[in-house]
């Protein structure tokens, strides 16, 4: 009969094979940031998504962000909404996703806003670019560094 320590057991010869080297180091503490920082964000969005209220509001226009891309010339549009709370105060906010070349859609467009009561300045553009893409692509770029340290480590 297998106790658990066997099923768990690491072969010795995978732990002697394995060779961690100084830049070795940087790949794991990388991969570790990126997650911890996804999972808070992502913490973060849950938290408003239990907590905040869905209101619809309308796209006003749009800003221009030249300093992503400065160096070349490019711009990111950003959509500027505005939406009224359950108190009847007007916000604005511009989205954290930007596009370009910059949209063709209507001024005036609905939008679907999330936000909380006790802060709406901090409000979200309800949509899974604007919503959940940021705690996504940290995860994923926590799981290629991971992967990049397992694949130079020789455990794949």
């Amino acid at each position: 009969m297998l106790s658990s320590a066997t099923v768990f057991a690491v072969p010795s010869s995978l732990i002697a094979s394995v060779k961690f080297t100084y830049g070795d180091w940087y790949l794991g503490l990388l991969s570790l940031s990126l997650a911890v920082l996804a999972l808070v964000l992502l913490y973060r969005r849950i938290s408003l998504f239990v907590h905040s209220i869905c209101v619809t509001g309308k796209l006003t226009g749009w800003h221009e962000s030249p300093e992503i891309g400065e160096s070349r010339g490019i711009s990111y549009w950003h959509p500027k909404v505005t939406f009224v709370d359950l108190d009847g105060v007007s916000h604005e906010i511009i989205a954290g996703a930007g596009f370009n070349p910059k949209p063709k859609m209507e001024l005036g467009l609905p939008m679907s806003i999330r936000y909380d009561p006790a802060c709406p300045d901090k409000a979200k553009v309800n949509s899974v670019l604007h919503f959940w893409s940021p705690p996504l692509v940290l995860f994923m770029l926590s799981a290629c560094a991971a992967f990049a340290l397992a694949k130079k480590t020789g455990i794949f």
